[in-house]
């Protein structure tokens, strides 16, 4: 395919970019693209850069195709544009074959992932964080709007052996820790406890009023 377009976007621009046959093969519109250099043909061939290898080729485009396009972007005054990405190789494009500007006003997603290195446990302790998995899960939701937060629990493979006396002593002191310094779960928990006492207790010296009040009419009459 031959285009008569020649869009030479400017240097450092970013976003996405589309491109025509056979460049669209290795321009992906998804991905987030710098231009990070702006080269004529003849530049490129002074720097003893092979274009057909460089270009062309991982396009999947064939040698007769390559010269004739060669010789249409260089009538066009076109240029090679090279865009780098942060998870590929730079990519190499004619300016003839590239079909839209980028969108600069586009934004970066990645996938994004909270990681808690545990340290050595014993293996029962998978059952506790699994307690809390749930909990977790509403907690990204609730705070930070995320639609389908996924927690995962999984090992690192590295397995080791302590005393028992040791193993006693970490658990106690991870038990002390939770005491001393407890999570917003714990504390939820706890509070909730102290309201359900509190209530019954209001309950309690309501009714005990109530009861004081009928004895005392009773007294009057």
């Amino acid at each position: 395919m031959s285009t008569t377009t020649n869009i030479i976007p400017q240097l450092y621009a970013k976003g996405s970019f589309e491109a025509y046959p056979p460049f669209d093969s290795v321009v992906s519109p998804a991905a987030f693209y710098t231009v990070q250099s702006v080269v004529t043909p003849s530049q490129m061939l002074a720097r003893k850069v092979d274009l057909f290898k460089t270009v062309w080729e991982p396009a999947g485009a064939t040698e007769a195709d390559y010269q004739q396009q060669l010789n249409a972007l260089q009538n066009l005054d076109g240029a090679i544009i090279i865009l780098s990405s942060k998870n590929g190789p730079d990519v190499y494009v004619p300016s003839t074959y590239i079909k839209s500007y980028p969108l600069v006003d586009g934004v970066i997603y990645e996938h994004l992932c909270i990681i808690t290195d545990c340290g050595a446990v014993p293996p029962a302790f998978k059952d506790l964080l699994n307690s809390g998995v749930d909990h977790f899960n509403n907690y990204m939701k609730d705070n930070y709007g995320l639609t389908n937060p996924r927690t995962t629990l999984g090992t690192i493979q590295t397995r080791g052996y302590v005393p028992k006396e040791q193993a006693e002593a970490w658990e106690n002191t991870r038990q002390q820790q939770i005491k001393n310094d407890p999570s917003d779960l714990i504390r939820l928990n706890n509070a909730l406890a102290t309201i359900a006492q509190q209530a019954a207790y209001i309950t309690e010296l309501e009714d005990a009023l109530k009861a004081k009040a009928t004895a005392t009419e009773e007294t009057k009459k």
